[in-house]
């Protein structure tokens, strides 16, 4: 109970001191390691600014993958929900351009199986729009990792 006390404290006084609130909409494409096949995903990630260069950014990710190494085939293809929890922080290029490092866990479920492991984003923005890889390396499930490139756009609450 202590435990669960801390914990909500320390959130809610990271939330408390939160500066911005941004939502970017997310799509893209990606390689399914674990099976060799492709996928892809559509999706939300919100952004509390916490201190001038550092957000914490949990999301939802919608993912399709194909089942199989053709992208559209549907045969086979299968759904899943990935959340991942990032820690994120830019360094300035310039005054427009901001490269992008995501570091988290993240939760999930594909092929009815539960899947939680680490999550690596690394990218560029450039004004309100995001490119960049991301890597899911699953440590829970089938042990399967996930590469995929994402783009966005972000707004401002």
């Amino acid at each position: 109970m202590k435990r669960a006390l801390l914990v909500m404290m320390i959130l809610l006084s990271t939330f408390g001191n939160t500066k911005a609130i941004d939502l970017e909409t997310r799509i893209g494409l990606g390689y399914f390691g674990y099976y060799g096949d492709w996928d892809a995903h559509v999706g939300v990630l919100t952004a509390f600014k916490v201190l001038d260069r550092f957000y914490f950014r949990p999301g939802v990710l919608v993912n399709w993958d194909s089942g199989s190494n053709h992208l559209f085939r549907i045969e086979n293809a299968k759904l899943g929900v990935s959340i991942p929890l990032y820690a994120s922080y830019l360094i300035p290029v310039n005054r427009v351009m901001n490269i992008r490092m995501n570091v988290g866990p993240f939760v999930g479920r594909s092929s009815l199986q539960f899947n939680a492991g680490t999550a690596v984003e690394g990218g560029l923005e450039f004004y309100r729009f995001y490119a960049g890889f991301f890597w899911f390396k699953d440590i829970a499930g089938e042990n399967y990792s996930r590469v995929n490139l994402s783009v966005g756009y972000r707004f401002t609450l």
